[in-house]
């Protein structure tokens, strides 16, 4: 497995971008873990990271009745592979309306958590916490997020502004009417009134 890095960028001003980005870590999620019954004591499966359609990296995952044992190799900055073999404890809690749900917990901190990310520096899997990752989210500016919002509003229609089947028409014209609302607020953010200049301006300067 090659290393991932921890590297940051930068991107709003007052954001938290020299902090290693969490999303450029490999994920393991111990809800889709136990959907897909990767869980069940005794499983023995892998998981794989796919990029462009090719296997990326992957994990041996063997199941046990109170932990999940990781193997894999790691690939440290010096080139030099290791292999790495430990157990993440597994926990449930019982839900309000019965039942239990599953967390792992983290090896360096011990704190309950639905995902753990790596590999860190020394190749082991651990909390966002610990990882002392921030979301990317945190680094966009405020027009970053509100184009985001508003294409997440877009993809449920159409090529972005038609009506899909079935979709009520109150529905469809509060999503348009949100998008133009956002898309406002984000060319404002872009283009503030006092940054604006008629073209007299522009061919005197």
């Amino acid at each position: 497995m090659a290393p991932v890095s921890a590297l940051g960028s930068r991107c709003g001003p007052g954001r938290p971008g020299w902090r290693p980005k969490i999303e450029q870590y490999l994920a393991l999620d111990v809800r889709a873990l136990h959907r897909r019954g990767q869980l069940t004591q005794g499983t023995v499966s892998r998981q794989e990271w796919l990029r462009s359609g090719d296997r990326w990296a992957s994990i041996g995952l063997i199941a046990g009745r109170h932990c999940l044992e990781l193997q894999y190799e790691f690939t440290d900055q010096s080139g030099d592979r290791k292999p790495l073999q430990y157990d993440v404890v597994l926990e449930r809690t019982p839900c309000w309306l019965g039942g239990s749900r599953l967390w792992f917990r983290c090896a360096l901190c011990d704190r309950r958590c639905a995902l753990i990310y790596g590999p860190a520096s020394d190749g082991y899997f651990a909390c966002r916490v610990c990882l002392g990752g921030a979301y990317s989210s945190e680094c966009e500016s405020g027009a970053d997020r509100l184009w985001r919002r508003r294409s997440k509003l877009a993809s449920r229609l159409i090529d972005g502004h038609l009506k899909p089947p079935r979709m009520h028409w109150r529905t469809y014209l509060s999503i348009r009417r949100r998008c133009v609302e956002l898309a406002e607020r984000e060319h404002a953010l872009i283009w503030p009134p006092s940054s604006k200049r008629t073209s007299a301006e522009l061919r005197k300067s």
